[in-house]
């Protein structure tokens, strides 16, 4: 049912067991080896509510049902061949993500822009898997309106998203990717994600749940009015990956020779996507 070994520091080590239940007596079996150290330890099983035998999430619902369940059926729209913004209330390892949206499936998070003034570039890495709450990009091999997933252990639904990627530089200009669960209104002054471009919101719009967008908050009290990712052909970077004769660029796409320790970026054999360099190495 569960294993792993080191300090837990007081911190339960919990697995959702429904699906190994069955009516009547059931039994634990437990064992420890400790190898140095002071140490306790104790086991059992409690109950927070009945386990449901599938929760569906909808990108149109204004709620996100929550609670245990043994499977999930989300309604989520994800095209192909675009960067789509995607937040869910559960986690998938790198191997769920490819089994679950198709061999080739890429993630990015956020990791570093370049501040000040109206205009911010925005870099892009890839990451492997998803965790609660915590937004990202996704790029599908095939559209899909729907998936279905169901791990081993189940799923513990909740319906607060408290996981952003916040990003800040040393002016003290803030950068936030935010994620939303239901369908909600976006503030003024945010931006969404579409068509692998970013679209400042100059009034409150409503957007569709299970997706996210970002916000960026200027030291100087600046109204930021234009982001530019920095991947694949994107805005602001198309001329700068299209020029030729260099590899690498910097976070304003101009060539450079020799990257030293930074943020660079690099134009990859398929033209589509650049990968962020730091201290010049992958």
């Amino acid at each position: 049912v569960l294993s792993g070994d080191g300090w837990t520091t007081s911190t339960p080590v919990e697995k959702n067991i429904s699906r190994y239940l069955k009516e009547g007596r059931n039994v634990i079996a437990a064992q420890v080896q400790q190898n140095a150290g002071a140490a306790y330890f104790d086991c059992g099983i409690y109950r927070t509510g009945e386990a449901i035998t599938q929760l569906v999430l909808d990108e149109n619902s204004t709620e996100v049902p929550e609670g245990i369940c043994l499977s999930v059926k989300v309604n989520r729209t994800i095209t192909r061949n675009t960067w789509t913004p995607l937040c869910l209330p559960f986690g998938m390892s790198e191997t769920q993500v490819q089994e679950v949206f198709g061999e080739g499936t890429e993630l990015m998070e956020p990791c570093a822009f370049e501040g000040g003034g109206g205009s911010w570039l925005v870099a892009f890495d890839n990451v492997t898997y998803i965790r609660p709450g915590r937004p990202c990009l996704i790029y599908v091999p095939a559209s899909i309106s729907s998936f279905d997933f169901a791990p081993s252990n189940g799923l513990n639904i909740k319906s607060t998203s408290s996981n952003p990627v916040k990003l800040s530089d040393a002016s003290g200009n803030v950068l936030s990717f935010i994620g939303n669960y239901p369908k909600c209104s976006l503030p003024e002054g945010s931006f969404v994600v579409m068509g692998n471009r970013f679209y400042y919101c100059e009034n409150s719009v409503t957007q569709r749940g299970m997706r996210a967008y970002l916000t960026a908050q200027s030291a100087d009290g600046t109204e930021v009015t234009r982001l530019q990712m920095l991947f694949g052909n994107a805005d602001g970077m198309e001329e700068a990956l299209t020029e030729g004769g260099q590899t690498y660029y910097d976070l304003s796409g101009r060539p450079v020779t020799r990257p030293q320790s930074g943020v660079y970026i690099q134009r990859l054999p398929d033209g589509r996507t650049a990968k962020f360099l730091s201290g010049g190495s992958r």
